[in-house]
């Protein structure tokens, strides 16, 4: 199994290196800005909050942008092996196919998850810095929920569509698409139905229906992507 994870982690290493450079932009553009508006400005007076002002943006873009490299890692599993042909040299190998899969898994579930966690707990430092009153506790966790079930959705729709093709850029725009889908229909189908949860408030029906459909659409995703995976024969 340390071989298999050995293995993912060279196979995957430049595109580690090209995300972790791309969640980090925002923050570089941010502070030369901040450094230059400091330059310029020596002479007033900054306060706490002008600091985390600044860093407001960049931690909600770099938010986002975890969210999206989760599908990316997701989506570079199987088809990055086809592209680089490593599948047929796998595939040979006395290693059983599941042990193949749980070592994908680990590794991917393992970059994802700690990408999303660093990125949302510097966002959710920023905002509380920021608004002292949004540490309230429901709001806290609707928001873990709506950003846990983002990434669950398109980590598994571009494992899926990763493990039926050879192109890991067509299976993270499926994982972005899907999302997009979502909440177009939350936006535009589910809200205005009168029928559908008319006892709930507006945000608490479009969260409810949003988790259900993200989770449930992921959690099925990656159960498809596994098998056609265990039971796929590479070239």
């Amino acid at each position: 199994m340390t071989t298999l994870l050995w293995k993912e982690y060279r196979q995957n290493l430049r595109f580690l290196i090209g995300a972790g450079i791309i969640v980090l932009i925002p923050y570089i553009l941010a502070f030369l800005y901040g450094l230059s508006y400091y330059l310029l400005y020596s002479h007033t007076a900054h306060t706490n909050r002008w600091f985390y002002d600044l860093l407001m943006a960049p931690s909600a873009i770099s938010l986002i942008l975890s969210i999206v490299i989760t599908g990316f890692v997701a989506a570079n599993m199987f088809a990055g092996e086809r592209v680089d042909r490593s599948a047929e040299f796998v595939a040979y190998l006395p290693i059983k196919r599941r042990t193949a899969l749980v070592s994908k898994f680990i590794y991917a579930a393992g970059v994802s998850l700690i990408a999303c966690m660093i990125n949302y707990a510097v966002f959710t430092f920023t905002l509380l810095m920021l608004e002292p009153a949004s540490s309230r506790r429901e709001v806290d966790l609707a928001s873990i929920v709506c950003y846990a079930v983002s990434a669950i959705l398109i980590f598994g729709v571009s494992w899926l569509v990763s493990a039926i093709q050879k192109s890991p850029v067509i299976a993270g725009i499926a994982g972005l698409a899907t999302v997009t889908c979502i909440a177009f229909t939350m936006r535009f189908i589910i809200e205005p139905l009168p029928g559908i949860g008319a006892s709930q408030s507006r945000e608490a029906r479009i969260f409810w229906w949003y988790f259900g459909l993200s989770l449930g659409i992921g959690l099925l995703s990656f159960i498809a992507g596994c098998i056609c995976y265990l039971h796929q024969v590479e070239p």
